[in-house]
C-alpha cells in the first residue's frame, strides 16, 4: 500500500470519532478546528508537501460559479418540490436585520465552515492521494468514505433509523462522487467548496421559506429525491467535463500546467 493511501486511511479513521462526538455533543468544538490543523501538519511536516498536497490551486472563478450556481438551483428545485408536496410551499421572507442576517450567517457557515472542512479533508487531503494511487477509482472510493462520514449524524437525528441512515448514505454518496470528479477535473480543491458551499446554502434558504427541519426535508419523498438527485449529479458531470476538460484528469494535470509548457516551449525557441 502506497505511503499516500495509509495515511489517508489514518486521516479518515481520525475523522470518525471526532465527527461522532461533534454530532452527539460530546466535542465542544467544530471538527474543522481539529481535522484541518491535522491534515496541514501531516501534509506539511510528515509527508514535504506544499499547498497542492491540500489541492490548494488556482482555477477559473468564472467557470467555477457556473457550475455552483446550476448546482444550488437545481438543489432549490428540488427542496421547492420535495416542501410544496410536504404542504409547506415556499413563502417570501420579510426584509428584516433578523433574515438578512441569518442568511448572511447561513452563508457564512455553507461555505466557510462546513463546506471549506469537508472539501480541504475529504477531496483535498484524503481523495488526492487515494486518486493519485487509483486514479477515477480513487474519487468513487473517497466519495464512499464521505458519505459513510455522514452516516452517524443521520442515526441519531433519526434515533438509529437504519433505512435513514442508508437513504442518507446514498444521497451524500452522489454528491460526493460530484464534488470528486469536479475536483478531480480541475485539481482545485477550491472549485468543489464552491459547489459544496452553494448546494448548502439552497438548503439553508429553503429551510428559511418552509419552515420545515433540515431531517424532515432531507428525509422526505425518498424516492424522488434519489431520483432528482441522480438526475441532478448526471447534469453537473457533463457541465464540469465540459467546462474543465483541460483540468487534473487522472489527477495527472492541473490548471495553469498548461501555461507552465508553453511558457518552457517559448524560452526553448528563444534560445535557438
Amino acid at each position: 500500500m502506497q505511503r499516500g493511501v495509509r495515511w489517508a486511511i489514518v486521516v479518515y479513521l481520525v475523522q470518525i470519532p471526532v465527527v461522532v462526538g461533534y454530532a452527539a455533543g460530546w466535542l465542544p468544538i467544530h471538527p474543522i478546528a481539529v481535522m484541518l490543523p491535522l491534515v496541514g501538519l501531516i501534509n506539511g511536516r510528515f509527508e514535504k508537501r506544499g499547498r497542492e498536497g491540500l489541492g490548494l490551486r488556482q482555477v477559473r472563478l468564472d467557470r467555477v460559479l457556473l457550475l455552483a450556481l446550476l448546482w444550488a438551483v437545481l438543489s432549490l428545485g428540488r427542496f421547492g418540490v420535495v416542501s410544496w408536496l410536504e404542504g409547506a410551499p415556499w413563502t417570501p421572507l420579510p426584509l428584516s436585520t433578523k433574515t438578512v442576517g441569518g442568511l448572511a450567517w447561513d452563508f457564512v457557515v455553507a461555505v466557510f465552515v462546513i463546506a471549506l472542512w469537508e472539501e480541504i479533508v475529504s477531496r483535498g487531503y484524503v481523495q488526492t492521494r487515494l486518486q493519485e494511487a487509483w486514479g477515477l477509482w480513487g474519487v468513487a472510493a473517497a466519495a464512499l468514505l464521505f458519505a459513510s462520514l455522514h452516516v452517524p449524524s443521520a442515526l441519531l437525528a433519526s434515533a438509529c433509523d437504519a433505512p435513514t441512515a442508508l437513504y442518507r448514505f446514498v444521497q451524500t454518496g452522489l454528491a460526493g462522487f460530484l464534488l470528486g470528479y469536479v475536483y478531480w477535473r480541475t485539481g482545485s480543491v477550491l472549485a468543489s467548496i464552491a459547489v459544496h458551499g452553494l448546494g448548502n446554502f439552497a438548503l439553508g434558504v429553503s429551510l428559511w421559506m418552509t419552515g420545515l427541519t433540515e431531517t424532515h426535508l432531507l428525509a422526505a419523498h425518498r424516492p424522488l429525491q434519489l431520483l432528482w438527485m441522480g438526475g441532478q449529479v448526471g447534469v453537473a458531470l457533463l457541465l464540469s467535463r465540459a467546462l474543465f476538460s483541460g483540468g487534473s484528469a487522472g489527477g495527472e494535470k492541473y490548471i495553469g500546467l498548461s501555461a507552465a509548457r508553453e511558457a518552457l516551449r517559448s524560452l526553448g525557441a528563444g534560445e535557438d
